[in-house]
């Protein structure tokens, strides 16, 4: 993981703003840019790993989160399905 030290940093500092302008994607973060954009994890993987030595970056997903305390990034937590109209077309299919 200490490989990954600095994505995962850049990740847990920018948090919100990264999950609100990439809601439902999967990122790829390298040092501290986002490098790519995908839809699946699997493809941000086998697109990255062509030009990019897969021990040097972070495929991270960007579900929205919502905060526990406002205003408090790192206070955060996963949405339920009840509580998100996406979440319950995946969990009824």
């Amino acid at each position: 993981m200490d490989k990954i030290k600095t994505e995962n940093d850049y990740f847990n500092r920018n948090i919100v703003d990264l999950i609100e302008r990439y809601k439902w994607k999967f990122i790829v973060i390298k040092g501290e840019q986002v490098i790519g954009v995908f839809d699946e994890p699997l493809t941000a993987f086998k697109e990255t790993a062509k030009t990019h030595d897969p021990l040097t970056f972070l495929i991270q997903g960007c579900q929205p989160i919502y905060p526990i305390e406002p205003n408090n990034p790192a206070s955060v937590t996963r949405p339920s399905p009840a509580h998100h109209p996406k979440l319950k077309l995946q969990e009824a299919a």
